[in-house]
């Protein structure tokens, strides 16, 4: 429930404002309505909806066959991962105030969420089809090309991995929210960090098709989603240092395929 909550009220509430902060000299509600019109009612945000369906469709697919192909892998790579970066996590958590911790976790949900889909919005209103069409096609690969990883590179969660004193902080606020999340995302989709990876990709991609408002947002919410999962003790650090190229390599793949097919 309070899973629900979280997405039903708080993150309207933050693409609205994130909308503002990217067009702070229009409205941002008539904005987000246009956008959500133009989704439903053409045939190309059509597609595009029904893409956003299938993705969902396969990601829950995976998650039912990932536990038969990770007894069948009878290996996983968590303790290599901690071998390589030691206590870094349990370090990055004991400097976060517990007070702050709410806030965390209505970025990781939310915020995190909003800013993905900000960039949509801004570019709906603007028809600029081409950075609509590279952002789609950005945000696709990024689900495609993480599959392998998901499916052969089996890396635990940090806070549920056992090899760490870090923890699930989110737990501590909203008892049983992380259960919540794990509905679509398997405990070994760790590396790389598709929050990171995807929030870099919507940066990567207003880099090239501004506004400059909107590449200061995509930037910061880049940025934050890469320190929230570190202190949330959701993503190794490695993870996230793995996900910031991808996300780079993602938007290069999503420009080159909206350009061969522009219409």
């Amino acid at each position: 429930m309070a899973l629900f909550l979280i997405h039903a009220l708080w993150t309207p509430i933050t693409l609205v404002f994130f909308v503002l902060i990217a067009r702070p000299r229009a409205n941002p509600l008539a904005d987000v309505a246009d956008a959500l019109h133009t989704g439903i009612s053409t045939r190309g945000g059509k597609l595009v909806l029904g893409a956003g369906l299938l993705i969902t469709g396969a990601n829950f697919f995976e998650c039912l066959f990932e536990p038969w192909l990770a007894s069948a892998l009878g290996y996983d790579l968590t303790a290599w991962v901690r071998s390589v970066e030691g206590d870094l996590v349990e370090r990055w958590q004991a400097v976060v105030p517990l007070a702050l911790v709410p806030l965390l976790g209505w970025f990781y949900l939310s915020g995190y969420l909003a800013g993905l889909l900000a960039p949509a919005v801004v570019w709906t209103v603007q028809r600029d089809h081409r950075a609509i069409a590279t952002l789609v096609f950005a945000y696709g690969a990024n689900y495609v090309l993480a599959l392998p990883f998901y499916l052969f590179f089996p890396v635990q969660e940090v806070g549920w991995s056992t090899l760490s004193q870090a923890v699930p902080l989110m737990d501590t606020v909203w008892p049983g929210i992380a259960g919540q999340t794990r509905v679509g995302s398997g405990l070994d989709n760790c590396f790389p960090s598709l929050h990171v990876s995807m929030t870099c990709t919507a940066f990567a991609v207003a880099l090239r098709h501004g506004p400059a408002t909107l590449r200061w947002l995509a930037g910061a919410v880049a940025v934050g989603t890469g320190w929230v999962v570190v202190a949330l003790g959701i993503h190794w650090a490695l993870d996230v240092a793995a996900g910031v190229p991808f996300g780079f390599l993602c938007a290069f793949v999503g420009a080159t395929v909206a350009r061969r097919y522009s219409r």
